[in-house]
């Protein structure tokens, strides 16, 4: 185009810049970037939303702040250009205040899918007053709500992420025009908030009104049927997945599958439907170690994660490790426990949470290595150590070890003075060593 002289237009990089997202090709990005601007673009509305996108797609969100900076004049593309991008990096709050800026600027007027979205970063934060303000608006600012489905799904949305089921019900009993992604944003509000047994009676009533339910509906209803071990259930949605032709085809919806016949105790189950599942990723893996460590078969565990995942070169996750060490753990395994967590950091470079660290206080706990907890727990920030202190303090309890005990319990007053489990475990410890009368003024002063 540029060797036989035809000048570019707004259009023209526009279609480049997606094309460049699309191939996630940063280096030629930016070179269309530079090119746009000297082709006297810089100030054009389609091809700064084009960019906005393309540096939140290269998880550049500095950069796509910027070019929304520099605009001159903005629209409600352009706001929600940069409102989505740093809603799906995870910046919910970054996202809210650009919502603010956009109010106080005044310059367009939110639409739905502003409103969309800030709904869901609100869910995200757990900002349910403002998602709530922000609901009061649209029924007062000539919205209707009952005809636009998407919109009243994100707030059913919200108020489920923010743990009000009351009013996710409510938003959703006033939907006019229910559809299947409804109906699955309020069963897996009611799996979220632990609520299983409405999200089963969700699912009948979904059937009675004609819905045919989808992948991500069953995956929900199978946490549900897990939750609380309705292996009946769970059976029948098998079945009906794989009338379907579902199974084989979704590898989450097989891991869900699992993961219910784990959780009712069905090993032999769970692993037929691993055999079922064409590409293996890792969590599928850890559903079947999750299988074994629940038997106790802590060498099974060692096996698959060492022959199954290291030697065929998947990449194991923090999950993973975090089922290891806890196998290793619940058999007496310290060693190999203990090289599980240095492989963590040292071959596969992730860095251990406070979980992994717990469980490595719960390793050496119980096999009564005590000094190695202590050199654990003081690699963990300061600030962040006072679940591992009453680790250690529960085990010294156990091991009848008073004076590490008394360390430990003074250790997390330090952190937090009303700690009543501090109090519980200290009680248990001097409980244990026959020193009575101190659990006793243990118990009196929790």
């Amino acid at each position: 185009m540029q060797e036989y002289g035809v000048h570019p237009c707004s259009h023209t990089f526009v279609a480049l810049l997606k094309t460049c997202t699309i191939l996630k090709d940063v280096k030629r990005g930016k070179r269309v970037h530079i090119e746009s601007a000297q082709n006297g673009f810089r100030n054009d509305v389609f091809v700064n939303t084009a960019l906005i996108h393309m540096y939140f797609n290269f998880f550049s969100p500095s950069e796509a702040q910027q070019v929304f900076n520099d605009m001159l004049i903005h629209d409600v593309v352009s706001w929600n250009a940069l409102i989505t991008g740093y809603v799906e990096l995870g910046h919910n709050e970054d996202a809210l205040l650009c919502f603010d800026q956009m109010k106080l600027r005044g310059d367009c007027s939110p639409n739905v899918v502003t409103y969309v979205c800030i709904l869901k970063a609100c869910g995200s934060t757990g900002f349910v007053e403002m998602g709530g303000e922000i609901h009061a608006k649209l029924k007062n600012s000539g919205f209707y709500l009952e005809e636009n489905t998407v919109l009243e799904t994100a707030l059913l949305d919200m108020y489920a992420k923010c743990g009000n089921m009351g009013k996710a019900q409510e938003v959703f009993d006033g939907i006019q025009t229910r559809n299947v992604v409804s109906w699955n944003a309020l069963i897996a509000g009611y799996v979220q908030n632990k609520l299983d047994d409405e999200a089963l009676h969700c699912f009948q009533q979904m059937y009675v009104e004609g819905f045919v339910p989808e992948v991500i509906t069953f995956i929900s209803i199978l946490k549900a049927c897990g939750n609380r071990g309705s292996l009946d259930i769970g059976k029948k949605i098998h079945d009906e997945v794989n009338k379907l032709g579902l199974l084989g085809k979704d590898i989450v919806l097989g891991t869900a599958m699992m993961d219910m016949y784990v959780k009712c105790g069905l090993l032999v189950k769970s692993r037929e439907v691993f055999c079922e599942i064409p590409v293996k990723n890792i969590e599928a893996w850890n559903s079947l170690i999750m299988g074994y460590a629940q038997l106790g078969q802590a060498k099974k565990v060692l096996h698959i994660f060492q022959k199954n995942i290291v030697d065929k070169g998947i990449m194991p996750n923090l999950v993973t490790f975090i089922l290891a060490i806890s196998a290793c753990s619940h058999a007496g395994l310290v060693e190999e426990g203990q090289m599980v967590f240095d492989d963590m950091e040292n071959v596969f470079c992730l860095a251990p949470t406070l979980e992994h660290y717990g469980c490595m206080i719960d390793l050496f706990g119980r096999a009564g290595h005590l000094d190695k907890a202590v050199i654990v727990i003081e690699k963990v920030s300061c600030f962040e150590r006072l679940p591992l202190w009453l680790g250690l303090l529960g085990a010294c309890g156990k091991w009848s070890n008073v004076e590490l005990g008394k360390w430990a319990y003074d250790r997390s007053m330090e952190m937090d003075d009303k700690c009543s489990a501090a109090h519980v475990c200290m009680g248990n410890t001097y409980a244990s060593a026959g020193m009575y009368g101190e659990a006793e003024m243990m118990n009196v002063g929790d």
